[in-house]
């Protein structure tokens, strides 16, 4: 059986599928809408969620400041530390925990050259009882080879000890800073 085209039910279902594909595309675009904007609220919950796990993971986040407080010395030897002619620091911690600062009694020149009465240090990392920190440029550029990390722990109340973080763990340096006052 053969029947011939109808031109009106042809031309209303070329509009019947415009519409249904309009509305399809309509959908899709809506849907991506939808999906974009989750997915940049998202990404940009994901960011502010690194970032602020990378600021506290970089502050003395935990840190007991009260271990810092006082004036310190270090020692290498077993002459008595606390003298006056010995070099004491103060150490402060800045609000947010990001730098430390070595505030000396006198200028002093430190293993980089310069001659210093305070310099700084980014903190890196942090536990309840120790800052592993690096050098911040007002140090001067360090001797070759000079580890890039330093881990400060506090060993027991009033005495800390050195590390390089390249070094295995439990090894020290020879030097043992020793609070003097509180």
């Amino acid at each position: 059986m053969h029947t011939t085209p109808n031109p009106g039910f042809e031309r209303t279902a070329r509009k019947r599928r415009f519409r249904v594909r309009s509305a399809l595309r309509a959908e899709a675009a809506a849907q991506h809408e939808r999906w974009a904007s989750c997915a940049g609220r998202s990404m940009r919950s994901l960011l502010l969620t690194a970032a602020i796990a990378f600021s506290l993971s970089a502050q003395a986040q935990g840190f007991d400041r009260a271990l810092l407080s006082g004036l310190w010395v270090e020692s290498t030897d077993t002459t008595p530390a606390c003298e006056s002619d010995n070099l004491h620091v103060r150490y402060e911690l800045s609000a947010d925990g990001t730098v430390l600062v070595f505030k000396l009694d006198r200028p002093f020149r430190i293993n980089t050259g310069r001659t210093v009465d305070q310099y700084s240090a980014t903190v890196v990392r942090s536990t309840p009882r120790s800052l592993v920190i690096r050098y911040n440029s007002d140090v001067g550029d360090p001797p070759a080879n000079y580890p890039k990390e330093w881990e400060m722990t506090f060993v027991a109340p009033g005495v800390y000890r050195w590390r390089a973080t390249e070094w295995p763990k439990g090894r020290v340096n020879s030097v043992v800073g020793i609070r003097c006052s509180s």
